[in-house]
């Protein structure tokens, strides 16, 4: 039996076999001596082809020092998925951050890489560390075969259906050992040669799991600022779809809300005097709300820091406020009823994370441009009361 529909039941699923001969340039870009070792950034340019991983293995092998961060700017049209998938691996297990920088982009093979980015924070453990700096790119789209135009065999039908199935199975096992949600494989395997799915949104890249560089600054918190980090937390925290729990969200104005005061330590590990924002948010279940329960405080050193501590459900705003007032992060029986998920909180530079402004990215309706952010939260400052004074 002979078929004219080439393999296009499989070129949007499995992996590109063909592409440029040349590799990636993979080289040091600088050394610098640092608090717990020595501090490698690295640079990956061009084509990522067959041998790469074994080639940044041997450059990181070459390092006789004690390596306590490593970075890798990557800048790459894409190429080899099945190398992709190694580099990812390898970032992975050797703690390689990944970043695209403002200029640069990183597409196909390259952002399947990019997602391995992994580092040691100074107290230890290992945590996911992949950034674009405002101004690079990031896209994503299906793995495929490159194939003329012509009649095969049955055969080679079944078989590169057999490699189709298989790839996906491989980008699942992936997405678990390098840590980004599966949710989001449907919208990688749905771009086609010749589409993209580039990150643009907060909430791209909030789904996606990517770090946004630079961290935007504030100096204050606003009802807007925090009504949006409540809502988007609300949504990304949560396993059903985005759109039916933002037709749940309360859209007023002016929602009902109330700000108090407690001392607390787990900012810092000092006792500070830290604000609590308890707003409404969404609606829980038999006509009850859920209300978030927002933390900000003001350290000695002058930086803001703020943390989306999960939600509450309750009827009516004194019954919340009862509510947060128990909860507190020391008690194991204070648990709230539903998280918070503002993923884009993992901010690591050089090996440390820079928690002062860890739910910033949240702050910004979901439809925000990455380039808008700081815009955005400078407006909200600008044009709004702060919370706290």
């Amino acid at each position: 039996m002979r078929s004219r529909l080439g393999l296009a039941v499989v070129l949007a699923a499995v992996f590109m076999l063909a592409g440029p001969a040349r590799s990636a340039d993979i080289a040091i870009q600088s050394t610098a001596a640092g608090e717990l070792g020595l501090k490698v950034s690295l640079t990956l340019t061009g084509p990522i082809e067959k041998g790469d991983a074994a080639k940044l293995g041997s450059l990181l092998d070459g390092i006789t020092e004690e390596i306590s961060v490593t970075t890798l700017s990557m800048h790459s049209e894409g190429g080899s998925y099945a190398e992709g998938m190694l580099l990812a691996r390898l970032f992975t297990k050797r703690l390689v951050s990944t970043r695209v920088k403002s200029g640069a982009h990183c597409f196909s093979a390259c952002a399947l890489a990019f997602m391995g980015g992994a580092t040691q924070g100074l107290e230890g453990g290992d945590f996911i560390s992949r950034a674009v700096e405002a101004g690079g790119r990031l896209g994503f789209h299906a793995p495929y075969l490159n194939v003329e135009q012509r009649q095969y065999t049955e055969t080679a039908v079944e078989y590169a259906y057999a490699k189709a199935v298989g790839s996906i199975a491989d980008m699942i096992r992936l997405a678990d050992e390098i840590a980004f949600s599966t949710d989001i494989l449907p919208e990688i395997l749905d771009k086609r040669p010749g589409e993209m799915k580039e990150l643009v949104t907060v909430d791209d890249f909030a789904r996606f799991g990517v770090d946004i560089l630079p961290v935007p600054q504030f100096a204050a918190i606003t009802q807007s600022m925090v009504q949006n980090a409540c809502q988007n937390g609300y949504v990304w925290g949560s396993t059903k779809k985005p759109g039916q729990l933002r037709d749940n969200l309360i859209a007023a104005q002016k929602p009902q809300m109330k700000v108090y005061s407690r001392k607390d330590d787990y900012f810092t590990g000092d006792m500070l005097k830290v604000y609590r924002v308890v707003m409404e948010t969404g609606e829980g279940g038999e006509g009850s709300i859920n209300w978030c329960l927002f933390d900000y405080v003001r350290t000695a050193d002058g930086k803001s820091r703020t943390s989306c501590r999960g939600f509450v459900n309750a009827n009516t705003l004194d019954e919340a406020l009862a509510r947060a007032r128990q909860f507190d992060s020391s008690r194991s029986d204070a648990n709230p009823d539903m998280p918070c998920a503002l993923p884009i909180a993992q901010i690591f530079v050089d090996g440390e994370q820079d928690e002062a402004n860890a739910d910033v990215f949240g702050m910004v309706p979901y439809n925000t441009s990455v380039s808008e952010i700081q815009a955005v939260i400078d407006r909200y400052m600008r044009e709004e009361k702060p919370l706290v004074k």
